[in-house]
């Protein structure tokens, strides 16, 4: 049920799709 995209999504994965052009975020994680 993890795997399912039921749960909520961490807002990480919000803001790479809110930012494509920001990758800068994720990579410093």
């Amino acid at each position: 049920t993890r795997v399912l995209p039921a749960v909520p999504v961490p807002p990480r994965s919000v803001v790479i799709e809110r930012y494509p052009p920001a990758p800068e975020k994720p990579r410093k994680k």
